[in-house]
């Protein structure tokens, strides 16, 4: 399929050239509208593997044994001193409300798990972006194309008629 063939819903290809200047202009709106959304889920999983990050940052300190005094978060704003009495056990969210108990180092490889997970999917999803953004770039050109030849006719077309 080439940039400027466009997939339609019953698998048949539609040239965009043939397309009429209201259905690119709706074409193109979709197309700044999927990647609005798209840069929108990206930008989640960059906050994602952040989060991943630090939490796995955290874990290899209460390893490393230089982490042992900790502010526990009662509220928002709200802490209590605290002393972590077994630091190699472990109480991690593992997603939708469960927790398991994990030992340091089962932790480290759950965390890198998630950051290599994420971050392979958040590469993928670039990469889509990358192309929607191409393919939104071609039909600009074409619509711009369409509207200047568009342009030239209809003074040509009024010319004609008065005289």
């Amino acid at each position: 399929m080439s940039a400027t063939e466009l997939p339609a819903s019953n698998q048949q290809q539609i040239r965009i050239e043939d397309l009429s200047l209201p259905q690119l202009s709706s074409l193109r709106d979709q197309f700044n509208s999927d990647i609005a959304k798209l840069t929108q889920l990206y930008s989640q999983l960059r906050n994602a593997i952040s989060t991943f990050s630090e939490c796995n940052n955290c874990v290899e300190a209460i390893a490393s044994k230089s982490l042992n005094k900790v502010l526990v978060p009662l509220t928002n704003s709200l802490y209590v001193r605290g002393e972590l009495v077994q630091p190699d056990n472990l109480i991690v969210d593992v997603g939708t409300g469960y927790y398991l108990e994990k030992n340091c180092s089962q932790a480290q490889k759950f965390y890198s798990n998630k950051i290599e997970y994420l971050s392979q999917n958040a590469d993928k999803l670039a990469k889509t972006i990358e192309e929607k953004q191409t393919n939104l770039q071609v039909l600009a050109d074409i619509l711009a194309t369409k509207a200047a030849a568009l342009q030239k006719s209809q003074p040509a077309s009024e010319a004609s008629s008065k005289a």
